[in-house]
This record gives C-alpha cells, sequence and structure tokens, in this order.
C-alpha cells in the first residue's frame, strides 16, 4: 500500500518538474521522459487525465497550471473537464465542482470545440450534474450562436455542422428543465432565447413546438418574474409566421379554459401586444368542452 502510495507521488512529481521545463509537451514525449525514471505509462496518462493542475489544449499537448493564451486554458478546462464528468468511477460531488469552475473558466473565452459537443453531449449524467452544466451549455450557445462573443475558432468542425450538433445535445438537454421554478429553468429559457434571436439559428427549428410549451408553462403560472419565459414568447410574437399561430394557439386554449386559466390566458394575450381577445372568446366556455390545459 506504501508503494502504491510512493509510485504515485513520484508520477506527480515527476509531471510537475517535467512540464515545468518543458509546457506544451505532447503525452508520447512526456511517456518517454517517465520511462527514464521507470515510471508506468498507465500512471502518467492516469495522471495526465485526473490531476487538476495539468491541462491538455485540443492539439493534445499539455501545460502545468496556468497556460498564457485565454483561449488554449478553456479548451484545455473543456477537455479535462470531460475526462472527469464521463468517468463512472467519480462521484457527482466531484463532476459538479468541475462543471462549476469550468463556467467561470469558460466566460473569460467561450469555446467553440469539439470538446464542448462532447461534454454537452454525454449521456445518463444525474440530473444534478446536468443542472450544474447549464451555465456552461449557456456559454457555449452563445459562442456558438451569437459569435461576435467568442474570440474562439479551435473546433476544426465547420461552423454549421458544429452549432448543429451543439444544438441537438442542448435541446436534449434543457428539456428537463425549462418546467423549474428555479434558477434552473430560467437559465434554459434564457439558453433558448440566445437560439431563437441569432441570424444563424437554424430555419427547421420547431419555433411553434417550443412555443407552444412556453405557453403551456405560463397558463399554469409560469416562472417567477421576470419570467424568462414571457420574454421569450415577446420575441416569437415578433415572428410573421410564429406570431399569428401563437395567437390562434392561445384563441384556441382560452375557448376551453377557465377560471384562472382562463385569466392567465388573457393576460398573456395582452403582454404579448397581440391585441385582445374577441368578446366571444370570453363568453362561458362550453360544459362539453374538456377544461384546457
Amino acid at each position: 500500500m506504501n508503494r502504491q502510495r510512493n509510485r504515485k507521488g513520484a508520477t506527480r512529481e515527476f509531471l510537475g518538474e517535467f512540464l515545468g521545463l518543458n509546457p506544451g509537451s505532447t503525452g508520447p514525449q512526456i511517456i518517454a521522459a517517465g520511462a527514464d525514471r521507470n515510471l508506468a505509462a498507465s500512471s502518467i496518462y492516469r495522471d495526465l487525465k485526473t490531476w487538476r493542475r495539468i491541462h491538455r489544449t485540443a492539439n493534445g499537448r499539455y501545460w502545468l497550471d496556468k497556460i498564457g493564451d485565454p483561449e488554449l486554458a478553456v479548451a484545455a478546462e473543456v477537455e479535462h473537464a470531460f475526462e472527469i464528468v464521463k468517468s463512472s468511477r467519480l462521484s457527482d460531488a466531484t463532476k459538479v465542482e468541475v462543471l462549476v469552475q469550468l463556467s467561470k473558466t469558460a466566460s473569460r473565452a467561450p469555446p467553440v470545440t469539439r470538446a464542448v459537443l462532447e461534454l454537452i453531449g454525454l449521456p445518463k449524467l444525474s440530473r444534478r450534474v446536468r443542472s450544474a452544466m447549464l451555465p456552461f451549455v449557456h456559454i457555449a450557445i452563445r459562442a456558438a450562436f451569437q459569435p461576435q462573443e467568442s474570440r474562439s475558432a479551435t473546433s476544426g468542425i465547420p461552423r454549421p455542422r458544429y452549432a448543429a450538433r451543439l444544438l441537438e445535445s442542448t435541446l436534449r438537454l434543457l428539456d428537463a428543465f425549462l418546467d423549474d421554478q428555479g434558477g434552473d429553468g430560467t437559465i434554459a429559457w434564457n439558453t433558448l432565447y440566445a437560439i431563437v434571436t441569432s441570424p444563424d439559428a437554424p430555419h427547421d427549428l420547431d419555433l411553434m413546438g417550443i412555443a407552444k410549451r412556453a405557453i403551456a408553462i405560463e397558463v399554469k403560472g409560469g416562472l417567477p418574474s421576470p419570467s424568462p419565459v414571457k420574454a421569450f414568447l415577446r420575441k416569437l410574437a415578433e415572428n410573421e409566421r410564429v406570431g399569428p399561430a401563437m395567437k390562434r394557439e392561445l384563441l384556441r386554449r382560452v375557448t376551453m379554459a377557465r377560471g384562472t386559466s382562463r385569466e392567465r390566458i388573457r393576460n398573456l394575450f395582452e403582454a404579448l401586444d397581440l391585441g385582445q381577445l374577441p368578446r366571444r372568446s370570453l363568453s362561458t366556455p362550453n360544459p362539453d368542452l374538456p377544461p384546457g390545459p
């Protein structure tokens, strides 16, 4: 047991010394140097992946502590976070800690890298871990869909294809948080807002499907004020195709709604500047119809 601990300590001692003198070395270069000290390649690679002082850039080079270029530093942080979050051996608490730190780091130089896609696309993560990832997802979306906010061009993937892959993973991750009454719901809707207000938003994005989800949330009571859902709907109401469809959807709902739900629909109709509901829509609903959602 003592020998195992000593060997681990020796590996990190070597890495600290070697990368301090040879920053930006590749994996094979580090392994070759470690072999001169009889250090196992598996032990070196393990510490390269898990030691928090080590950063790996997108081109496969390793650095100790801070990397001078903020874009390279953030890219390395994303790759490090990916290795931690995908691990089945590490606790959720460890993964959450890494993701919280990543969100702080990524805001300095919003990343557009392949590792971003790999991290956000990871399957079977707990809700706690996905919740901790939301701020980073928001940063990544703004970097891809509001490109003036990102100086990074390190993905190696054509930007339209990168944005499409990122959007697919993001929509899947956000879905579980759109009904959340706390901060997670706010981040999720603000992320959607960044997508739909982008000139690069895909033309086949199901805006009306998202609008119906937002309307249903508002009819149920909405998110705390100032509601990001309502801000999202206001933006969609300006769309010449979606705006009229939203008006028809609200008119359909109001004829079936009762009580508080009907009042909320009326208020939403006015808040979205869609005019006033026709008087016939405000008459007593048909008792043979089921109540609205």
